[in-house]
């Protein structure tokens, strides 16, 4: 069975905190609601597909403190070019 998760208050407040703080430019938020989702959420990884801006160290380190500040833990964010060089 598959999962779909909705973005929530919760999500869309941590994808705000992202922009406010400068990790997740304002026109790529939904990028950064999907770090969110799956943060609140409790998944491991977010694996991103055509994401470039996501998929980089500012995004990675910054989400991660802020989610910890928020209470939440950090997630892992990778290529899917990652995720298939490690499946080998």
């Amino acid at each position: 069975m598959k999962n779909v998760f909705e973005p929530d208050f919760d999500a869309n407040s941590l994808a705000d905190m992202y922009v406010a703080k400068h990790i997740i430019p304002l026109k790529h938020r939904d990028y950064g609601l999907h770090i969110a989702v799956a943060t609140v959420n409790k998944l491991d990884f977010v694996v991103s597909c055509n994401m470039g801006h996501i998929d980089k160290r500012k995004p990675m380190i910054g989400t991660g403190f802020i989610n910890l500040r928020a209470g939440y833990r950090n997630i892992g964010i990778c290529s899917s070019m990652e995720v298939i060089e490690f499946d080998k």
